[in-house]
């Protein structure tokens, strides 16, 4: 069996892509600069990433994800940011607030439910965003997106979270969902 790139995100409810997509247009405008824009169907906000996994662990994959046990909560876009957040910028996000605390208690109950089939959870703290690009080379952006006039977005339940299957190509990624996991 070959193996599938999978990883764990929450999808953002059409309304939200399409206000990102607009705050995308105005970013590029700012910008200019050689930058690999995030298309706005495949927004997310990643939990785990699980690398290449063999297709047949998926359905075991699929189950230990549904003892996950987490209320749902709500979350709202309250700015633009940068990954490193200090330094050289190598990717443009866009931040989340509101309840992260129940989001963070979302990824780790993900993590504890998939480390008995061996995947190791994150070392680096979990960074709650949206990746809207990827600069080619990484520059200093803080004075442009200090003086960037955003306005929060209103806030979006989060019900579920899906398990999604990565393709990599020439033309970018492309995401499919494999299953959904209703928060409860």
């Amino acid at each position: 069996m070959n193996p599938v790139r999978l990883f764990t995100a929450i999808e953002l409810p059409e309304p939200l892509r399409e206000q990102l997509a607009d705050v995308q247009l105005a970013l590029r405008a700012l910008l200019g600069a050689p930058v690999a824009w995030t298309a706005p169907g495949n927004f997310h906000v990643t939990l785990q990433f699980l690398g290449e996994v063999q297709e047949a662990d998926v359905p075991n994959l699929r189950r230990a994800l549904l003892s996950v046990a987490i209320e749902p909560f709500t979350l709202h876009v309250a700015g633009v940011g940068t990954l490193p957040p200090r330094g050289p910028a190598a990717v443009i996000t866009a931040e989340l607030s509101g309840q992260t605390d129940v989001l963070e208690r979302l990824v780790n109950a993900i993590q504890l439910a998939t480390l008995p089939l061996g995947f190791t959870p994150e070392r680096r703290t979990y960074h709650a965003h949206v990746t809207l690009a990827r600069l080619r080379s990484p520059r200093r952006l803080r004075r442009e997106l200090d003086a960037f006039p955003f306005r929060p977005l209103p806030p979006f339940l989060v019900a579920e979270f899906a398990l999604f299957h990565s393709t990599l190509s020439a033309s970018g990624s492309h995401y499919q969902s494999l299953a959904r996991f209703a928060l409860k």
